[in-house]
């Protein structure tokens, strides 16, 4: 996460990316029914600025990342607009670590690329989500070009269809994507495009078992 602590002051000031939350906070907005009762949870929150595009539409947010310099500059954000439904929290998912809580809503922008495995941290987003909640991943569509270079130990990006079957072993049903955004991204001397798309899914209801009133 030091790479991460190094980019965290100067992270908001790339209008990339500040442009890129606001165009997938509108496509979360077209697919889920947002509400102020909703408790959510941003995966691989950095500085919070999908949260903070969503706050107005969510109840309580807790903003999971494990680099502490993102959260370092998150808090003073926070402080800074006083907004009161935000709370940050260094928390390890890939590690097996949990929260107590259980959420209506969870989402992620631009963070599960970076997981080596990320099939474990899909599951827990089921185990944090109560029976009915929403999750939704945006994240890079994997292409003919690498987004990170060779040197990258992530993944390169998605298929659709290989993460619809991740997601779907998880216990998630309802599963769509849409298109949300296009980072444009230097890559040796040459102007690259590389998709973003939104995934959303639920929590699939346990049902009643027969006989059962």
């Amino acid at each position: 996460m030091a790479h991460f602590d190094d980019l965290a002051e100067n992270w908001d000031n790339d209008p990339q990316k500040v442009k890129r939350a606001d165009f997938v906070a509108g496509e979360i907005r077209k697919q889920v029914p947002l509400s102020r009762q909703m408790k959510a949870m941003e995966f691989g929150c950095g500085t919070g600025l999908l949260s903070f595009a969503l706050k107005d539409d969510l109840g309580n947010i807790t903003l999971v990342d494990t680099s502490q310099g993102m959260l370092d500059v998150l808090k003073k954000k926070i402080e800074a607009s006083g907004v009161e439904n935000m709370s940050p929290l260094c928390l390890d998912l890939a590690s097996g670590e949990k929260t107590l809580t259980k959420f209506d809503f969870i989402f992620t922008m631009m963070a599960l690329h970076h997981v080596r495995q990320p099939e474990p941290i899909i599951a827990s987003f089921n185990d944090l989500l109560k029976e009915g909640g929403y999750l939704c991943i945006a994240e890079l569509e994997k292409g003919e070009n690498s987004f990170h270079g060779c040197d990258f130990d992530g993944q390169d990006g998605f298929k659709r269809k290989e993460l619809s079957e991740t997601v779907g072993k998880a216990g998630f049903k309802r599963i769509q994507f849409c298109d949300c955004f296009t980072i444009q991204r230097d890559c040796n001397g040459k102007n690259e495009n590389f998709n973003v798309f939104l995934l959303t899914c639920l929590k699939a209801v346990t049902e009643p078992n027969e006989g059962e009133s």
